[in-house]
């Protein structure tokens, strides 16, 4: 459908509060603590992070399913490279991807961190 320019992140909070069945995202990077509606009034985005959203979606029964690339340079929280450069655990790309793996692990959402070839 037409999308109204400017509307961009409403549509897929929007998108991503209404679906019923299944969520797949593929990507080269997801952000958890991202606020999809960062300048709309608290009862339409109460403050919801992507990473909570998703997390509330699989609750309510639907199927959440992940693919990440897998950024080479980054680092699990717990690595002693990650320790010492703070840099180190998004990774020089910014891509999350061990962050996105570790939020969602315990879940009902299945996150797939997968190297490019």
């Amino acid at each position: 459908p037409f999308r109204q320019e400017g509307k961009c992140w409403e549509d897929i909070y929007l998108a991503l509060r209404s679906a019923q069945q299944v969520i797949l995202i593929a990507g080269w990077s997801l952000w958890t603590d991202l606020h999809l509606l960062r300048y709309r009034p608290v009862d339409l985005a109460g403050f919801t992070t992507l990473g909570t959203l998703l997390k509330e979606k699989s609750e309510e029964g639907v199927l959440v399913r992940i693919l990440l690339w897998d950024d080479y340079t980054s680092f699990s929280s717990g690595s002693i490279f990650a320790l010492l450069f703070r840099k180190l655990r998004t990774g020089i790309m910014d891509t999350h991807d061990k962050q996105s793996r570790s939020f969602f692990s315990g879940s009902k959402i299945q996150c797939e961190v997968v190297r490019r070839v």
